[in-house]
C-alpha cells in the first residue's frame, strides 16, 4: 500500500517537473503578488496636481503654496487667472484640484475670523479628492502659527466637482468595466486555441481549407460579441442600479471600448498560441492581465503614489488608459478632444498586441 502511494507520488512529481511553465507560475505568482501588493497598496496620495488661482498675489498666498509643494503631497502644475479657466485643467485631467486664494486673503488672515481658501476637487477620483482635502486642512492648520495669520484661522472650503457626494460607486463601478472586459476577452480567448490543442481537434481544423487569419477571426468573434453585450450590460447596470451618471456620449464610449477590446483579444491570442494546456493559459492570463489591471492601472490606487518602476509598468497596461476614458466620459461628460490621447495609445497598443498574437499563431502553425 505504502509503495503504491510513493510510486503514485513520484509519478505526479515527474509530471509536475515536466510541466515547467506551470511550475514557474506556481513559484512566480506568490512572488509577484507580494511585490504588487506590497508596493501598489499604498493609501498615501502624493504629488497631487493642482491648478492655482491667486486673486490676492500676496506674500502669504505665495508662502502657503510653497509650504504645500514642500510637503510632497501637492504640485502646482498651472496658474490660471480665474476659476473658469482653471476648470479646463480638471476637465483635461492635467490637474486633480484647483486651489483658489480669494482677494484680501492676507488681510483677512490677520484679522479676527481669519481667511478662507477654496479647494475644488475632481470627484471622478473620489479617493484622491477626500485625501487631498484632509492633507490641505492639516497643512493650513500649521500656517495658523504664522504672524501673518494673526486672525488665528485659515480655513479650507473644499468643493467636489463631478461627484459632489463622493459616492464610491461612481468611482469604482466605471473602473470595473475595464477589469471585467479584460477578463472576458483575454482570459476566455486565452483558452480557445489551447483547448483545441488539448482535445486534439486543432489538427482537424488545420487540415480544412481555412487560413490562419480566418481561424483566429472565427475564434475571437464570439468573444467580441459577448464583450460588447457585457459592456452594454455593465453600463446599464451602473446607470440603473448604482445611479452612476452617463454625462457623455454612449456612442463615443462604445468606439473607445473597441480599441480596448482589440488589446485584450490580442493578449489572449498571444497567450493561447504560446501554451499547450488550458490550465497554463488561464494562469498566464491571470498573472499578465487581471492582477496588473486591478493593482497597477489606477483602478483603486493612484499611479502617482507608487514607486517609479511600477508607474512605468502601469503605463503599458491597457486598462490604465481605458479607466481614464470611461471615468471621463461617464462622470465628466468628456468629448473626443479630452480623451483622444488615451484612445490613440489604446489603438496603437491594440494593433501591436493583435500583430503579436497573429504572429505567434502563424509561427506556431509553421
Amino acid at each position: 500500500m505504502k509503495s503504491k502511494i510513493i510510486t503514485l507520488a513520484c509519478k505526479e512529481g515527474r509530471h509536475i517537473l515536466r510541466d515547467r511553465r506551470s511550475l514557474a507560475i506556481v513559484f512566480l505568482l506568490p512572488v509577484m503578488m507580494v511585490l504588487l501588493y506590497g508596493y501598489a497598496i499604498n493609501l498615501d496620495v502624493k504629488d497631487i496636481r493642482v491648478a492655482v488661482v491667486d486673486y490676492d498675489h500676496s506674500a502669504l498666498s505665495r508662502h502657503t503654496l510653497e509650504v504645500m509643494e514642500g510637503s510632497g503631497y501637492f504640485r502646482a502644475v498651472a496658474h490660471a487667472p480665474d476659476v473658469r479657466q482653471a476648470g479646463e485643467f480638471i476637465y483635461s485631467r492635467e490637474a486633480k484640484a484647483i486651489l483658489v486664494f480669494p482677494r484680501r486673503f492676507e488681510r483677512d488672515a490677520a484679522r479676527p475670523g481669519g481667511a478662507e481658501v477654496q479647494l475644488l476637487l475632481d470627484g471622478s477620483d473620489s479617493n484622491t479628492g477626500a485625501i487631498a482635502a484632509s492633507y490641505l486642512t492639516m497643512i493650513l492648520a500649521g500656517l495658523n502659527e504664522l504672524p501673518a495669520a494673526a486672525g488665528g484661522l485659515i480655513e479650507v472650503r473644499p468643493r467636489i466637482l463631478y461627484n459632489p457626494e463622493l459616492k464610491s460607486g461612481d468611482f469604482v463601478v466605471p473602473g470595473l468595466a475595464a477589469i471585467i472586459l479584460m477578463m472576458i476577452c483575454a482570459l476566455m480567448t486565452s483558452v480557445t486555441i489551447a483547448r483545441e490543442k488539448e482535445s486534439g481537434t486543432l489538427e482537424q481544423i488545420l487540415t480544412s481549407p481555412i487560413g490562419a487569419s480566418q481561424i483566429l477571426l472565427g475564434k475571437v468573434l464570439p468573444y467580441l460579441a459577448i464583450a460588447y453585450i457585457e459592456f452594454l450590460l455593465l453600463v446599464s447596470f451602473a446607470w440603473f442600479w448604482f445611479g452612476v451618471p452617463m454625462r457623455g456620449s454612449l456612442v463615443l464610449l462604445l468606439v473607445m471600448t473597441t480599441s480596448y477590446l482589440y488589446c485584450a483579444l490580442g493578449i489572449g491570442i498571444a497567450i493561447s498560441s504560446s501554451v499547450r494546456t488550458q490550465q497554463v493559459a488561464m494562469s498566464m492570463a491571470l498573472v499578465m492581465t487581471m492582477l496588473p489591471s486591478v493593482m497597477l492601472s489606477g483602478f483603486i490606487f493612484p499611479l502617482t503614489s507608487m514607486p517609479l518602476a511600477l508607474q512605468y509598468i502601469g503605463r503599458i497596461i491597457p486598462a490604465t488608459y481605458y479607466i481614464r476614458i470611461v471615468r471621463a466620459v461617464m462622470l465628466k461628460g468628456a468629448s473626443f478632444e479630452a480623451v483622444w490621447v488615451d484612445f490613440a495609445v489604446l489603438t496603437g497598443m491594440g494593433m501591436l498586441f493583435l500583430a503579436i498574437g497573429v504572429r505567434k499563431f502563424t509561427t506556431r502553425l509553421s
